[in-house]
């Protein structure tokens, strides 16, 4: 992972907001998740909170630090593991999970589609194996029609909801899962518009809290 090292002000009201937050994952035992200049930083439990003094002969400052070494993730622990919707194959055999944090699954459901009284649903992959990234995670997930792919978008709401997680900006945007081995889904592309990247995030517009909602018309055309 690149180096880093900003600072950025924010309002009153923001670091009150953001106070508030850590000092409940404190509380619980919790990681504690914070956008940094466009940037999703999800600070582990096992953080270590310390307060550094510094006086100077021209400035004199307090800082409030959480320090973590860059071990390997905790599994998973913290996705947010539900499941926001799913759609069915045209033939019924099968359902496309969009669980948010968790990612993308898939489901068998031949016995349904084949009318049996006791169906059995299983999944077809397994939690290991799904395909994944940050939360909020998978919105929504269709098969492509006559093609191996599913279609997954996320829903990334203003920073006023950072407590249910990152959210805000870069915001979300379009995935294309390749589904030819649903035991083994791959995130195949992503389809990024200008608000769903790290330079628009940290300039005048992508900074305002007003700017909560984008649209954008993208052209397909089959190869």
């Amino acid at each position: 992972m690149a180096g880093r090292d900003v600072e950025k002000g924010y309002s009153t009201t923001e670091v009150v907001a953001k106070l508030r937050r850590l000092a409940d994952a404190l509380e619980t035992g919790k990681p504690f998740r914070i956008q940094v200049a466009g940037e999703r930083i999800r600070v582990p439990a096992r953080a270590e909170f310390t307060i550094e003094h510094e006086r100077g002969s021209d400035e004199e400052e307090v800082e409030f630090q959480l320090k973590w070494s860059p071990e390997a993730d905790d599994n998973g622990e913290e996705e947010d593991r539900r499941l926001h919707s799913l759609s069915v194959s045209t033939n019924g055999s099968r359902a496309y999970l969009a669980f948010l944090g968790a990612g993308f699954l898939v489901l068998d459901t031949s016995d349904v589609a084949a009318g049996a009284r006791k169906p059995d649903i299983d999944l077809v992959t397994p939690p290991r194996n799904r395909a994944r990234w940050s939360n909020p995670g998978a919105h929504s997930a269709v098969k492509v029609p006559g093609e191996d792919y599913a279609l997954v978008t996320d829903e990334v709401y203003g920073d006023a909801l950072d407590a249910l997680g990152p959210h805000g900006c870069p915001w979300g945007w379009v995935r294309m899962i390749d589904i030819s081995d649903a035991k083994t889904p791959q995130v195949a592309a992503q389809y990024k518009v200008r608000e769903n990247r790290r330079p628009y995030c940290q300039s005048g517009a992508g900074s305002n809290p007003a700017n909560t909602t984008f649209t954008s018309t993208p052209r397909t055309t089959r190869r």
